[in-house]
C-alpha cells in the first residue's frame, strides 16, 4: 500500500534498528525480527498524526521522499491506523489507548542488576550476593543466565549445579536482592516436553524438511508462543519449576525467535505461515508469562525481553537490544534505537552497558 508523503516530514518510531539516526525519512526498513532488531510497526510524524500498520506479516517500509510504502509478503486483509494529536504526547495516548497502556515500573526494579554469562552453580550466585552486600555495594536484581537447566525446553534448575534453589532464593530474598532467570523458547528434541508438545501441536514447523530449527548446544525448536495452548503449558512448567520457588522475574530470551536459517516460507505458526503472522511472536511470548502471573495476583508486572511487537507493552515489555558490539560505533546507535523505541510505544527500553560481542581487548 503507498501513500504520497510530505516533504520536510520527519517520521519516528518503528521499533528498534541498528541506525545511526533518530529521524528515520529515506530509510526503508524489513518489517521482521532479528537479533538486536524489533520491528514494530507504528511511527510519529511531525505533522502530527501517528500510524499503525496493524499486520503481523513480514515486509517492508519504505520512507521515502516521494512515496511511503508498506508492503506485507503474505496477507488475507489490509489493516492500518491512523490518530492525529497536537503533540507526540498526545498520540502517544491515544496509540496507548488502544494498543494497551505499559505497567509501572516498581521501584525494586529501577536499581542496579548484576548479570554475566554465566553464573554456573548456586554457590557461586550466593557468593556474588554475599560478597556485594559485605562490601556495602548495591544490588537489587541478579540473574541467572541461560543454560542452569538440565536441558533446553525443560525450564527447570540441573539440580547437579542447582541442588536447592528453593533455599538459594529465600537467602537471596533475605539480603533484598531479587532474582531474574533466563527463558529461552527453545526446546531439545530429546526432552519429554519436546514429545509433549509436539503431540499437542505447540512446536513451531517447518512445512518442507527436517524439524529441526535450530543446532547450537543440540537440535532444538521452538515453542508456539502464538498459540495459546503452547503459552499455558510453558507457564505451567516456569510457575513449578522457578515461580513457586519465589522467583517472579523473568528474562525471556531468543524472542524473535532467533533461527540458524531465516525461512518465513517454509514455518508455520498457529495462525498461519509465518510470512503472514511471524511478527507477533514476541508479543505473545511475553503474554504467556504476564497474564500467567496477573492470574495469580502479581501487579505492575515486567519482564525483560529481547524483541517486542506492537502492543508488547501492555504485557509488561522491558526491552532490551541484544546482543550488539562491544565497540563505540554500535553504543552511538543505541541511542536512536532505544528513542524510536519509545516512540513506538515501548517505554521500558535497556542495552548491555558494554555491548556483548566483541571487544576482548
Amino acid at each position: 500500500m503507498s501513500f504520497e508523503a510530505y516533504e520536510n516530514e520527519r517520521l519516528y518510531g518503528l521499533g528498534q534498528y541498528q541506525e545511526d539516526f533518530l529521524n528515520l525519512k529515506g530509510c526503508s526498513l524489513e518489517l521482521a525480527h532479528r537479533n538486536s532488531q524489533a520491528s514494530i510497526p507504528f511511527m510519529v510524524s511531525s505533522r502530527g498524526y501517528g500510524f499503525l500498520w496493524n499486520n503481523p506479516a513480514i515486509g517492508q517500509v519504505t520512507l521515502g521522499e516521494n512515496v511511503t510504502e508498506w508492503t506485507a509478503e503474505r496477507t488475507t486483509q489490509i489493516d492500518y491506523w491512523i490518530c492525529a494529536g497536537d503533540r507526540p504526547a498526545d498520540i502517544m495516548e491515544r496509540y496507548t489507548a488502544v494498543t494497551g497502556r505499559t505497567p509501572m515500573m516498581r521501584d525494586d526494579l529501577m536499581g542496579f542488576w548484576q548479570c554475566k554469562l554465566r553464573y554456573q552453580t548456586q554457590e557461586e550466585v550466593l557468593q556474588v550476593v554475599r560478597e556485594h552486600k559485605r562490601r556495602g555495594l548495591p544490588m537489587d536484581v541478579i540473574v541467572i543466565d541461560f543454560f542452569h537447566w538440565t536441558a533446553q525446553g525443560d525450564w527447570q534448575f540441573d539440580p547437579r549445579d542447582f541442588p536447592d534453589p528453593d533455599a538459594m532464593v529465600a537467602e537471596i530474598e533475605s539480603l533484598g536482592v531479587k532474582v531474574m532467570v533466563s527463558i529461552w523458547p527453545t526446546v531439545d528434541n530429546r526432552t519429554e516436553n519436546y514429545r509433549n508438545m509436539k503431540e499437542r501441536g505447540y512446536l513451531l514447523h517447518r512445512d518442507r524438511g527436517m524439524e529441526v530449527l535450530g543446532t547450537w548446544m543440540g537440535p532444538t525448536t521452538y515453542y508456539d508462543a502464538i498459540n495459546p495452548g503452547a503459552r499455558e503449558y510453558v507457564w505451567q512448567q516456569a510457575k513449578k519449576n522457578y515461580y513457586d520457588k519465589g522467583i517472579k522475574l523473568f528474562w525471556l530470551d531468543e524472542a524473535e525467535p532467533e533461527l540458524d536459517i531465516y525461512e518465513a516460507d517454509n514455518l508455520r505458526y498457529y495462525h498461519g505461515p509465518a510470512l503472514m503472522c511471524a511478527n507477533e511472536y514476541p508479543k505473545c511470548y511475553l503474554q504467556g508469562f504476564y497474564e500467567g502471573m496477573e492470574r495469580e495476583g502479581d501487579e505492575n508486572i515486567m519482564h525483560l525481553i529481547r524483541c517486542a511487537w506492537a502492543g508488547s507493552q501492555r504485557y509488561g515489555a522491558l526491552l532490551w537490544s541484544g546482543d550488539v558490539e562491544s565497540t563505540f560505533t554500535a553504543m552511538r546507535k543505541q541511542l536512536p534505537a532505544g528513542l524510536n523505541a519509545g516512540m513506538a510505544g515501548i517505554p521500558w527500553w535497556t542495552c548491555d552497558i558494554g555491548g556483548f560481542l566483541g571487544g576482548f581487548s
